[in-house]
């Protein structure tokens, strides 16, 4: 009996094809979801350092009789208060995605002096509502991320870390700390459903209260710094 043997058939090209275009599809399918995944994985420690901050303040308003620290200028002049003897750590301050507010090519030096060189333009990230003290209310915002429109927690797409995402990190006065989904407009929304949660009462009645943004990072220096 003569036995012929079948010789195997590589791929046709047109299945070749599809597969090809299968793999393209998912990619392109997944690369979106995965640089999401990344974001949100950022978000994560950069959230953690607001608590950190969080719990500085509370160490500097427990030894100022209930104070937090206060500034006119930026956030950094008045966050620098907690230097050297609060908080001796610049890089919490700091989140190399920011391009508007700090310097992606060169994190803090931690070199400070009396506090007086902490915290300078490009080495801090957060905006902060100066003139709290520990009367006012644990829901009070005190930290977010800086504001890139100008406007009081507002954030324009292209300049906002976490456009992808749609949130913003907010930290409040009772040392908790999360990232708070917008609105469509780019706004911060208070958990009552006012538009804006630095319009609260506790930040908009208190005249000695000022809502202050970080230094922009001296490669976009403006007259502001």
């Amino acid at each position: 009996m003569i036995t012929r043997l079948r010789k195997d058939r590589g791929f046709a090209l047109i299945e070749l094809l599809v597969v090809i275009t299968i793999i393209a599809i998912l990619a392109t399918v997944a690369t979106p979801m995965i640089g999401k995944a990344r974001l949100t994985a950022r978000v994560i420690p950069a959230t953690k350092n607001v608590q950190s901050i969080l719990t500085y303040m509370a160490l500097y308003s427990g030894d100022y009789g209930g104070l937090y620290p206060e500034g006119t200028g930026s956030s950094n002049e008045a966050l620098r208060e907690l230097f050297p003897d609060t908080c001796d750590v610049e890089k919490i301050f700091y989140l190399q995605s920011d391009r508007m507010f700090c310097n992606p090519k060169q994190a803090p030096d931690e070199e400070f002096e009396d506090g007086d060189n902490a915290l300078e333009a490009g080495e801090n990230h957060w905006a902060y509502v100066s003139g709290l003290t520990d009367s006012n209310k644990g829901a009070t915002p005190v930290l977010a991320d800086g504001f890139t429109t100008g406007e009081i927690g507002q954030y324009e797409d292209k300049s906002h870390v976490w456009t992808k995402l749609n949130k913003a990190i907010v930290g409040f006065l009772d040392g908790s700390a999360s990232a708070i989904k917008l609105t469509r407009d780019g706004t911060i929304p208070a958990p009552n459903g006012d538009p804006n949660i630095f319009k609260i009462d506790d930040i908009v009645e208190d005249e000695n209260i000022e809502v202050l943004n970080p230094l922009k990072r001296r490669r976009a220096a403006t007259s502001d710094e």
